[in-house]
């Protein structure tokens, strides 16, 4: 395609000359194009990001998050608790939250974005199951660029932490 610039009774448009028929084909320029930018638009709207933690990668609020909403669904594969214990004995327990007895989410796929919620002994969030489906809700209000956290709970810790906590709450009484 040759383009060149032209006037229109509406201002500038494109005109694009197809090579093959050579037909001059008219296109609103980038500017004035209803969906430029939306993927800006669709980023801006979210509640949180990923970020460089002290303790690897975790969420942060992308915005100030007030108590009690819902920030993000813990998404996955459904699958039985029975798989999800063979499946922590390969991998340790990578991403793996059991809803109960008989079903886990495997929480491993990377458009799982509750996965990289870290823990804390002093955590601003908290798990909360509805209807099968996983979300984490803010306990308190969550200051725009802090990091989202949740306790995993004490067996966690006991299975997973052997040397201990490292959670910003916890690394000043070490």
């Amino acid at each position: 395609l040759i383009t060149r610039q032209a006037q229109t009774q509406g201002g500038a448009a494109d005109l694009r000359k197809d090579k093959k028929n050579g037909e001059e084909v008219s296109q609103a320029p980038r500017a004035l194009n209803p969906m430029a930018g939306t993927a800006k638009k669709k980023a801006a709207n979210r509640l949180y990001r990923v970020g460089r933690s002290k303790i690897g990668l975790g969420l942060f609020a992308a915005i100030p998050i007030v108590r009690n909403k819902l920030i993000v669904e813990y998404s996955g594969r459904r699958i039985p608790t029975r798989e999800a214990r063979e499946i922590d004995r390969r991998r340790g327990n990578k991403y793996l939250f059991e809803i109960d007895n008989r079903w886990t989410i495997d929480g491993a796929t990377r458009t799982n974005m509750a996965r990289y919620v870290n823990h804390s002994c002093d955590p601003n969030a908290e798990a909360e199951s509805n209807r099968g489906r996983l979300m984490y809700r803010a306990i308190r209000d969550i200051a725009e660029g802090e990091e989202i956290t949740v306790d995993y709970g004490e067996e966690h810790m006991v299975l997973y932490f052997g040397k201990g906590c490292l959670c910003p709450s916890c690394r000043p009484r070490q």
